[in-house]
């Protein structure tokens, strides 16, 4: 995940301490920010060929943020 968009969540997380981890269950290499996606850049366009997978969209990073931020809220303790 670019820093822009880690420090976009930093700053909506609603609770307390929150840690940023990478390459951990079954990682997709970079997230790529829309400026980066839009120029078809190495992390936007290659990164995501190398790793298997098909390149990111626009959107893509805007939904993984919003994603992170809605998580919390939609767990339920049993």
């Amino acid at each position: 995940m670019f820093t822009s968009l880690g420090l976009t969540v930093r700053r909506g997380w609603p609770h307390g301490d929150l840690f940023m981890l990478g390459y951990a269950n079954g990682f997709i290499g970079y997230l790529p920010e829309t400026y980066d996606i839009e120029r078809k850049s190495y992390a936007a366009i290659q990164s995501p060929r190398f790793m298997g997978r098909f390149p990111f969209v626009a959107a893509s990073g805007d939904v993984m943020v919003a994603a992170m931020l809605e998580a919390p809220g939609s767990l339920s303790r049993s």
